[in-house]
C-alpha cells in the first residue's frame, strides 16, 4: 500500500520470519484491485490492501493493521498552516493534487463535492 512507510512492512515481515522461520514469504507488488483479485482466484494467501471507494469482497476475510489520518499539505505561509485541524468546508475552491499510484487516488474528488464544496477544475482532479 503506498500510504504505509516500508519500515512498517519490514518490521512485521521480519517478525514472521523470527517466530516461523520454516514460512517461505515471497512479495508481490500489485494495485489494490489486483491483490484483491489474486486472494479470490487463490493466487495469494495473505495480502495488505486498501480498498477506500468500496468495500472488499466478502469472500475475503480482512482485520484492520493500520489506522491513519488523512493529511493536507499545504506551504508554511499557507493560511491554514498554523491550524491543527482542518474542515473540508475549508478546502472550498482550492485545488489539489492526486499520487498517481496511490490507491487514495482520486477519492477527494468525490468527497468534496458531497460536503458541499466545489472542486476547481485543472490540477484539481486530473493532476499527477
Amino acid at each position: 500500500m503506498c500510504t504505509v512507510a516500508p519500515t512498517q512492512l519490514i518490521e512485521l515481515l521480519t517478525s514472521v520470519q523470527t517466530r516461523a522461520n520454516d514460512i517461505e514469504i515471497e512479495i508481490t507488488d500489485a494495485s489494490a484491485r489486483e491483490l484483491e483479485a489474486m486472494l479470490i482466484d487463490g493466487d495469494l494467501e495473505v495480502a495488505f490492501l486498501c480498498r477506500p471507494d468500496r468495500a472488499l469482497d466478502e469472500r475475503i476475510h480482512a482485520m484492520p493493521l493500520f489506522r491513519e489520518q488523512m493529511m493536507v499539505v499545504i506551504p508554511p505561509n499557507h493560511a491554514l498552516a498554523v491550524r491543527e485541524t482542518i474542515r473540508v468546508k475549508e478546502l472550498h475552491g482550492m485545488n489539489y493534487v492526486n499520487r498517481a499510484k496511490c490507491e487514495f487516488n482520486g477519492y477527494a474528488g468525490p468527497v468534496l463535492p458531497r460536503a458541499g464544496r466545489q472542486v476547481p477544475d485543472g490540477l484539481s482532479q486530473r493532476a499527477r
